[in-house]
């Protein structure tokens, strides 16, 4: 069984706290191209959501909600994944990623009318100048999405996006597996929430269980260190030493835990 930890508890919260002295350092947005402004978009939301999410991690461990905690370090996961692989090549993936937003708003309103019937008020929300801007957006780029499913192309999954990314691979294959099963709650994490008593009927847990610490604290800052670091590099902020001190510090921890 796993068990609250301060000192990982600590580390999270210096990698919390960078991240908001990061994001403060950030004044304006100063760019060359649509491009660029993109791509340095979409790193700020990252940013600013993976703070969020690594704070709400800690949050949920906190009072052992380990196993729900980790359900949110997949998506912190994710967000490393992808500026790493949108940086190996700024143009045109960076554009790709945010215009996806009219491929998504264009799949939401026509799921919208196709229920219209049953529910009219699931449009009532939408003016007819909205659905037509939704829709001149969807024309002007649907021609780059080939397979409206995946942003980054035909049949890029996320795991075709760890292959481009050093060391993605690795993680991929063993964690972002482990992070699914949470989230999907396949069979095998039934063990978590009870277990069959030798006399007779079950033992029920409560949930409140710090089996799971590690993992999602660890991992939590470790993706965002990486989320952290692309964002330094591309507004040419220097905060390289605090980000290697406390990827040392997760290492020192790992270490004596083994």
């Amino acid at each position: 069984m796993g068990k609250l930890d301060d000192r990982l508890l600590d580390i999270c919260q210096q990698c919390i706290d960078l991240g908001r002295k990061i994001a403060q350092s950030t004044k304006a947005i100063t760019v060359n191209s649509e491009d660029e402004y993109f791509h340095k978009v979409i790193l700020l939301y990252f940013l600013l959501r993976g703070n969020q999410t690594l704070e709400a991690v800690m949050k949920l461990c906190k009072y052992g909600y380990t196993d729900q905690a980790l359900l949110l370090v997949r998506s912190i996961f994710e967000m490393s994944l992808t500026v790493q692989y949108i940086g190996k090549q700024p143009v045109p993936r960076a554009r790709l990623f945010a215009e996806y937003y009219f491929i998504s708003r264009k799949k939401s309103l026509d799921i919208c009318r196709k229920y219209a019937d049953k529910w009219p008020e699931i449009l009532r929300g939408r003016s007819q100048s909205e659905c037509d801007g939704i829709e001149k957006e969807f024309k002007r780029v649907e021609n780059n999405y080939p397979d409206k499913l995946h942003w980054a192309g035909k049949g890029i999954t996320l795991s075709k996006m760890a292959d481009e990314v050093n060391g993605g691979r690795i993680y991929y294959d063993l964690l972002y597996s482990f992070f699914c099963e949470k989230s999907h709650s396949v069979v095998r994490c039934m063990k978590d929430y009870f277990e069959e008593n030798p006399a007779g009927g079950f033992i029920i847990k409560d949930g409140s269980e710090f089996q799971y610490f590690s993992a999602a604290i660890a991992g939590g800052c470790a993706f965002l260190l990486i989320v952290q670091s692309r964002f330094c590099e591309l507004f040419n902020l220097h905060f390289d030493t605090e980000i290697e001190e406390l990827k040392k510090k997760l290492e020192t921890v790992k270490e004596n835990e083994s």
